[in-house]
């Protein structure tokens, strides 16, 4: 099956588009002011779509939090959906948040943050934000129509076999104090 993209899908100006924080925000709102039914605008991704410019008071972290602010407003004003992609390091951070590449200012003003996590072929969707409750939710990439699904929460659908077995024990009653001969099957 031929899959073509909605019509309503845009690239503008044959993706020749100014840097974010070159002209970039001001061209988005124009073209939002030509078409107000833009619901989602999708920066792809963040870090090639800004123009790398030395701090201008020394402290990275202030105006980095000063340019997602102002893509914030720039959401707000106009009522849309802003999503950045944006990439995480490799190197483990004792919270999933703080793995997002560059410094926290990047994380500090959005109202919602989403991770994909993979690991050992398994993917997980980590959110918090503002408006909505942190979770993290297993999810699966359907190729057949280029989407992801979300399977269940992470905690429930990603258990090791041990976990299985450990909460197979308590037969759905988590208050039940188990003897340690139940235990030792």
């Amino acid at each position: 099956e031929n899959k073509k993209a909605r019509p309503n899908l845009h690239f503008p100006n044959g993706l020749n588009f100014p840097k974010i924080n070159d002209g970039g925000v001001e061209a988005i709102q124009e073209l939002i002011n030509r078409d107000k039914n833009i619901k989602l605008v999708v920066i792809d991704t963040l870090g090639s779509a800004i123009k790398q410019i030395r701090s201008k008071n020394g402290n990275q972290f202030q105006d980095d939090y000063d340019f997602t602010g102002q893509l914030q407003r720039l959401a707000i004003k106009n009522q849309i959906c802003l999503l950045l992609l944006h990439h995480t390091r490799k190197a483990l951070s004792e919270n999933i948040f703080d793995s997002i590449s560059g410094t926290t200012g990047i994380a500090a003003a959005p109202d919602t943050l989403l991770v994909l996590d993979k690991k050992q072929n398994k993917f997980t969707l980590h959110i918090t934000g503002r408006d909505v409750n942190e979770n993290s939710y297993a999810v699966e990439f359907r190729a057949d129509n280029c989407s992801w699904e979300i399977i269940g929460k992470s905690h429930e659908v990603n258990l090791t076999a041990e976990r299985e077995e450990i909460l197979d024990l308590f037969e759905n009653d988590y208050q039940r104090v188990l003897a340690t001969k139940e235990i030792d099957r």
